[in-house]
């Protein structure tokens, strides 16, 4: 946690972390913002995941927390970049290297239960 409060704000650190099954099954985590201006890092229980690549994720995810209230355009890098070059993606897993002191590599995904057909949240 002290790593953490080097590089991200309390408020960021303050985004609850939610598990659920009604993610897309093309994702691990996300970063969800509400229109109320909530934030939450959610995870999608329908995976096996290596716990480093866990850890990985949730720092990723609130590294993005952090870049939310600090004003990042996530729509405009959508629209320039495909999803490993944009800016606030390349940064998120810069600083979860950095504060994990590891990169997860190229890891492989094990679904454990199908999709809901109520998923409520998916990315490109």
């Amino acid at each position: 946690m002290q790593q953490l409060r080097e590089h991200l704000t309390e408020e960021a650190l303050k985004a609850p972390v939610v598990l659920t099954e009604h993610l897309s099954n093309r994702v691990l985590a996300v970063h969800l913002l509400q229109n109320s201006g909530e934030r939450f890092v959610v995870f999608n229980m329908r995976f096996k995941v290596d716990p480093d690549v866990l850890a990985h994720a949730l720092v990723e995810e609130y590294v993005h927390s952090h870049q939310v209230l600090n004003g990042i355009d996530f729509a405009l890098q959508r629209a320039q970049f495909a999803y490993a070059e944009r800016p606030y993606e390349r940064e998120a897993k810069r600083i979860a290297t950095t504060i994990l002191g590891y990169d997860p590599d190229i890891y492989e995904t094990y679904l454990i239960r199908e999709e809901h057909s109520d998923v409520y949240y998916d990315i490109l």
